[in-house]
């Protein structure tokens, strides 16, 4: 079944080849077949690592989900096989099999929780320096950093 899908709406790419580029029309998400894919992004003009993704896992979705462009870069990290799928067959396969609805959340809930741990880990070293300068003060005499946790 894989082959015939293959030969109707799967792609290749060579290792380092860009699958898309952000701000580009978003009307497809992709299935990894064979391959790595590494999701990149740009944070204050440098490069960072969203993900890195293999066999199995798709990518691409929250583009025709929300129908906007891409918002990251994809860039083979291996030789790569996947299935492109446009947003109407998308569409038309989880009207048909509901339960990859709930897949499909549990990956993007996977996904958020880790962008929250990054973003709490960023907030958490960005606030070392602040608790290093005030070492000793108390909180009142630091001034206070409302909504921030200090981790040793």
């Amino acid at each position: 079944m894989l082959q015939e899908l293959h030969k109707k709406i799967g792609r290749s790419f060579r290792a380092n080849e860009c699958i898309f580029r952000i701000g580009d029309a978003g009307e497809t998400m992709f299935l990894i077949t064979e391959g790595k894919v590494a999701i990149k992004g740009f944070q204050n003009g440098k490069e960072i690592l969203l993900a890195e993704l293999s066999a199995g896992e798709i990518f691409g979705e929250m583009a025709i989900i929300e129908n906007r462009t891409r918002c990251a870069d994809a860039i083979c990290i291996s030789d790569t096989k996947v299935l492109e799928i446009s947003s109407y067959l998308f569409e038309k396969y989880i009207q048909e099999n509901p339960a990859i609805v709930k897949k499909l959340l549990y990956k993007m809930s996977e996904r958020l929780r880790n962008a929250d741990r990054q973003l709490l880990g960023t907030t958490e070293t960005l606030a070392l320096p602040y608790k290093a300068m005030n070492c000793g003060k108390s909180d009142k005499a630091a001034g206070d950093l409302q909504g921030v946790s200090f981790t040793e």
